[in-house]
């Protein structure tokens, strides 16, 4: 009897010990020192005006808690957002009265374009439309072969009537671009902020002011090109529709129409400046009324859409430390605790070389940030805290640990829909931008106090390694197995 209650309790110390082996691999927080030893800020530029950003604001190192603060930024301009001025620069030469179709001449079907397009473009508040005519006068070959029809206007009826006023005359037999364009330039106004001119024309320039004229090539096209460029470096936006455009060759320079206006003007896919129309009569309409419209007025190009960012934090992090927030998303929505998925992984034969397949399972740790737009000058920021648990596995303790594994962007950019289309994630929101940064500040914990405690590997659940439960469950066998074997013991006796 004697043996067996020296052996009885011999379990129970084994048992105890195993028990005391799993429990001692944790440390209270309180015998711990927490340093930062890298604080880098984790960058992402979304696209050409949105950025990402993450860092470090804070560090508690007496209570081991971290403040980190995530922000967004769309730093594109508002269009429109100051003063804007149009100049409609109209071609009257005696060609643009020939007939393009039934009861329309050429130059009636650019003034009704002109004028839709005009009425749009008075729906933003800063815009003020002015306009333009030219071709040759009395004085051919100077700047008086243009006129000022209305200086730039918020008035509808005023701009109406004057694009309406816009008629051939029989002297302007030749093309003066140079002479319209320079009377725009002399009339924006010194406030304004925002410059565009739409020039529409038929013909070839063929004069400019200080001449020469009655030609098509040479000095005239560069005078001409020389003021389209000068406009541009001046910051003037230049919209160039080419239209009706002879399909001939010009018999002095022996060069097609086109390959004269190519010398100003280039081609529609490589522009001298701006944006280049060449295009038949039959266009005149979608081009000026839809084309020119949708390129100067496209209030959603500098937006960003179906904006989520995903923080991925390492597990290491998600068991040692708590999560909370400091301040709320001031934009958007995002996940109130962190949220954890677990996916099966099959690996191929292929992958493996061998003659069955793999299944590995892996797990994530995130939260998520949703903002459905983020808008020119807009921004958001969030804040959260890590602050350590009250125990802490040991195997840790002098290890660097990345506060975050890595943070990925979704967003859809308008900017870029033409050359990069869309997806569809699985929520079925649109993205073309994906973009990840694994850039993160690094902290490590030392212990304070000296133990005697195995730096051992806490046994998980599946894993292969025996758990608490297991433990716990073994030694609840060795007992019954040992009272057992007393009570048979005792009843021979």
């Amino acid at each position: 009897m004697k043996k067996l209650t020296i052996a009885f309790i011999l379990c129970l110390l084994i048992f105890s010990l195993s028990v005391t082996t799993v429990f001692g691999a944790t440390i209270k927080a309180e015998d711990t020192k927490l340093e930062v030893t890298d604080q880098p800020v984790c960058t992402i530029q979304i696209n050409e005006n949105a950025v990402f950003e993450k860092k470090l604001t804070n560090v508690d190192l007496e209570n081991k808690k971290l403040t980190i603060q995530m922000s967004i930024q769309n730093n594109a301009e508002k269009l429109f957002a100051n003063k804007t001025e149009i100049f409609f620069v109209i071609d009257n030469s005696t060609s643009m009265n020939d007939a393009i179709a039934e009861n329309t001449t050429r130059l009636q079907a650019v003034t009704s374009a002109a004028k839709f397009l005009a009425s749009e473009l008075l729906k933003q508040e800063t815009i003020h439309v002015g306009v333009v005519s030219f071709s040759t006068g009395d004085n051919e070959g100077t700047i008086t072969d243009a006129s000022l029809k209305l200086a730039p206007s918020r008035s509808s009826e005023d701009i109406i009537a004057s694009i309406d006023a816009i008629a051939t005359d029989p002297l302007g037999e030749r093309t003066n671009i140079d002479a319209g364009l320079s009377v725009a330039k002399q009339n924006f106004s010194e406030d304004c902020q925002n410059r565009y001119i739409i020039l529409l024309s038929d013909g070839v320039p063929n004069t400019a002011v200080g001449g020469p004229i009655l030609t098509y090539s040479g000095e005239v096209a560069t005078k001409t090109k020389n003021t389209l460029t000068s406009l541009a470096n001046s910051g003037t936006q230049i919209f160039t529709v080419l239209t009706g455009v002879p399909n001939a060759t010009e018999s002095s320079s022996n060069k097609t129409y086109q390959e004269l206006a190519e010398e100003i003007f280039g081609t529609p896919e490589n522009p001298t400046v701006g944006s280049y129309y060449y295009i038949q009569d039959s266009e005149i309409e979608e081009t000026i009324t839809e084309d020119i419209l949708s390129a100067i007025v496209d209030l959603t190009k500098n937006d960003l859409y179906n904006i989520n960012i995903y923080d991925y934090f390492p597990q290491e992090i998600v068991d040692n430390f708590d999560f909370s927030y400091v301040t709320d998303a001031t934009m958007g929505s995002i996940s109130r605790e962190i949220i954890t998925t677990t996916a099966n992984n099959t690996i191929t034969n292929e992958q493996t070389n061998t003659q069955n397949t793999q299944t590995n399972t892996s797990q994530e740790n995130y939260i998520l940030w949703h903002l459905d737009t983020l808008l020119p000058q807009e921004s958001a920021t969030v804040t959260y805290q890590l602050s350590i648990k009250p125990d802490i596995n040991q195997e840790i303790i002098g290890i660097v640990l990345n506060t975050n594994k890595r943070i990925n962007i979704t967003a859809l950019d308008n900017s870029i829909i033409d050359t990069v289309p869309p997806t569809t994630d699985e929520q079925g929101q649109e993205y073309n931008v994906d973009t990840t940064s694994e850039v993160s500040p690094k902290i490590k914990l030392s212990s304070i106090r000296d133990t005697t405690v195995a730096n051992t590997v806490i046994p998980q659940t599946g894993n292969g390694n025996l758990n608490v439960t297991t433990f716990v469950f073994i030694g609840i066998i060795v007992i019954v197995i040992v009272l057992a074997t007393v009570k048979i013991y005792s009843s021979r006796n």
